[in-house]
């Protein structure tokens, strides 16, 4: 079992075509008032629950990884999974958690991130000039 999966409750739910056509339903008269845009390739989540999405998911990771983040630190991975995605934030995560373990540090601040950051967007640029 993974993790992840133990953390959430074991009991299995199924999607009965009645619910599923329920959520079809409201999904499409949300198309049809404009709320939401269907996008291909994309998940329909509304802004406010994908930024919650992003904190939680951060806030589990550090858990899960045994980091100490601060809520100052939270909010500014939240904002890079806004401006950028979750799974750029998720392995920001786990990149500047080895580099604050190199550095022996036990608490990750702000500048570690940062420096990571860095380090991580220049390897992404550096890899596309071999492509």
């Amino acid at each position: 079992m993974s993790v992840m999966g133990s953390l959430v409750k074991n009991g299995h739910t199924e999607v009965t075509d009645k619910l599923r056509r329920e959520v079809i339903k409201i999904f499409n008269g949300y198309v049809d008032q404009g709320v939401v845009e269907v996008v291909p390739g994309v998940v329909f989540i509304d802004t406010v629950s994908s930024c919650m999405i992003v904190e939680t998911i951060v806030h589990l990771r550090a858990i899960i990884e045994g980091l100490n983040l601060g809520t100052s630190l939270v909010d500014k991975l939240t904002a890079e999974g806004e401006k950028k995605s979750q799974r750029c934030v998720l392995q920001l995560l786990t990149l500047v958690s080895i580099l604050v373990g190199l550095a022996g540090h036990t608490q990750i601040e702000v500048e570690d991130i940062r420096e990571t950051n860095e380090l991580f967007l220049a390897a992404v640029v550096e890899g596309a000039d071999f492509s």
